[in-house]
Formats: structure tokens, C-alpha cells, sequence
């Protein structure tokens, strides 16, 4: 599972950007989070475990930083992979025997996400060769490791949270693990931001002269 992971995940993703744009989350962190959903995958449906987020994009994107809320993480790998939804707030539609193979087969991304050791955000970033197209996506998150995932999160509007439970399909998962999607500027939105911040530097020094 651990080369599965890094292999699958080597040929899609590229070093993260130091700035990105708000653009769809699940939950914000609650005052009491604990961690409540354990993913973790061992090759096999019966001892695997995996979360997602169903999402809707209205336009092409280049580059998406997802991520969530974590309490706790053991050894191993912990990726997220990107997938097409049948519509929006559905379920994947998971076809064949065997769920990871299922992943693998079907991903147009993936990332290794970068985890606290303690509790706070894993994230990652996920840079399509070509444009991502408008339509209905779903991020999923596994681990060969132990990634706990927070509850107690406040859940905002109302997120299509799933996870696969033991088993080879998804279902509804009703408590809100703070599932978070951003998406990345363009360069040239990342050039005016240098510009603008120039500029504020430029104004600083003649205030000090």
C-alpha cells in the first residue's frame, strides 16, 4: 500500500505554491474537536477505510490545495486523490471488487499530504497538466498509516461527506470532518500580488526616510 500510495501519487503532483485563493470548505474547526474518523488502508476493502467530499466547480482550475482537519497521525503515508462525481451530491461510483483498485484506476489527481504531528490541517496540492473542467469532483483521503480526522467540527451549509466504512462502495457519513478545498491563483494573479506587496514595501521605506 505504501508504494501504491507514493507511486500513484509521484506522477501527479508538484511542490505546493506559498499562496492560494479561498475556495470551498466543509466545517470550520469546532471548540471541541477530538479525532472521530481513522482512515487507514491496507490494500484490502475489509481493512480499509476512506473519507471524501463531493464539490462542484463552475469553471476550469489549474491548481487545487486541499486538505482537513486533523487529530493525530501515525507512520506511514497519508494522500488525497481527486475523482469524478456521476453529479453533484452524489457518491462515487465505485465499480469493481476492490476499492483501493478502484482509487487507482480512477484518479485524475493526487497529492501526499503534508501532516502535523499534532492536531491542526493536512494538505496538499494537486496541479493538473491541463485545466481542470467545470463539473462535479470528489476529493478522498487515504493513508497507509493511521490520519485521524476531526468531529465536532461547524459544519457549513450541508457538505456531501462520505466515507467507505469496511466495505468496497461509499455512503453518507454524517459527521463533518472540516474537508477543505482551495483553489490556487493563476500566475498572473500570483504577479499582481508581488506587484501589490512591492508596492506596500516601497511605500514603507519612504515612510521611514
Amino acid at each position: 500500500m505504501k508504494l501504491f500510495l507514493a507511486a500513484a501519487v509521484a506522477a501527479m503532483t508538484v511542490a505546493a505554491p506559498a499562496f492560494a485563493g479561498f475556495f470551498n470548505q466543509t466545517a470550520t474547526p469546532g471548540s471541541s474537536t477530538s479525532g472521530a474518523y481513522a482512515v487507514y488502508t491496507d490494500n484490502t476493502d475489509a481493512g480499509s477505510n476512506l473519507i471524501g467530499a463531493g464539490f462542484t466547480l463552475t469553471g476550469p482550475v489549474s491548481d487545487l490545495i486541499v486538505g482537513a482537519n486533523v487529530d493525530g497521525f501515525g507512520s506511514g503515508l497519508a494522500a488525497a486523490f481527486l475523482v469524478s462525481l456521476p453529479s453533484a451530491g452524489s457518491l462515487p461510483n465505485v465499480t469493481g471488487g476492490n476499492l483501493i483498485a478502484w482509487l487507482g484506476a480512477n484518479a485524475i489527481g493526487a497529492t501526499l499530504l503534508n501532516v502535523p504531528t499534532s492536531a491542526g490541517v493536512a494538505s496538499g496540492d494537486i496541479v493538473f497538466a491541463t485545466p481542470l473542467a467545470a463539473g462535479d469532483y470528489a476529493v478522498i483521503f487515504a493513508s497507509n498509516g493511521s490520519l485521524n480526522l476531526t468531529d465536532g467540527n461547524n459544519t457549513i451549509g450541508t457538505p456531501n461527506v462520505f466515507a467507505s466504512l469496511n466495505g468496497d462502495t461509499f455512503s453518507a457519513y454524517g459527521y463533518d470532518t472540516g474537508i477543505r478545498i482551495f483553489e490556487a491563483p493563476e500566475p498572473a494573479s500570483l504577479t499582481i500580488l508581488g506587484l501589490g506587496l512591492a508596492a506596500v514595501g516601497g511605500l514603507r521605506r519612504r515612510r521611514a526616510v
